[in-house]
């Protein structure tokens, strides 16, 4: 099912506001990676970012292109998550504009353009990469402030859930000092 034109601009925007997301990647051993990574996104939700050429990450990419991000922000309590194939650019002219894009994108943070870079510059790596990643499903979600209870009731099922994992285990009830946090 396709998003609204509406969930499609918040979803827009809430990728082009931030700028920090983790990429899950998957090793040639089945070994699953996630990594920090700086991005933009254009606007068919396509998200780039350099990367050095002898990162764990790149190396997962050449083997098994799909990829798994997440963006979230603590203090709204929204995230995205997608799934889409990652692909290295390799057109010099769109290299070099989303080389630009990355560069200038975030300029005013001290911490921009990011490693990837600063050990680039610093002479620790042989040369950086541009990657497109083309999402194939992305979820949004916004987890506003729930009740005040909402610890207490959360903490409440959680427990009365473990006594009723005990109980299967065990064959008989609940232990009493369970049973006193649930009260």
């Amino acid at each position: 099912m396709r998003a609204s034109p509406n969930i499609q601009t918040k979803v827009h925007k809430f990728l082009s506001e931030h700028r920090l997301a983790t990429l899950a990647t998957v090793a040639e051993t089945k070994v699953p990676n996630a990594a920090a990574i700086y991005y933009i996104v254009d606007k068919e939700f396509n998200i780039y970012f350099m990367t050095r050429i002898e990162s764990r990450k790149f190396l997962n990419l050449e083997i098994n292109p799909t990829v798994s991000m997440v963006i979230t922000d603590e203090t709204t309590m929204e995230t995205v998550q997608l799934s889409g194939v990652a692909e290295r650019i390799e057109n010099p002219t769109e290299e070099s504009a989303n080389l630009t894009r990355l560069w200038t994108a975030d300029h005013r943070n001290p911490n921009w353009p990011g490693p990837a870079v600063k050990l680039f510059e610093a002479g620790h790596s042989v040369q950086l990469a541009v990657v497109k990643v083309v999402p194939n499903e992305m979820t949004y979600a916004l987890f506003k402030r729930l009740d005040e209870g909402h610890n207490e009731s959360f903490l409440k099922r959680y427990f009365e859930s473990m006594c009723l994992l005990s109980e299967k285990s065990r064959g008989s009830g609940a232990s009493n000092g369970l049973q006193k946090l649930t009260d």
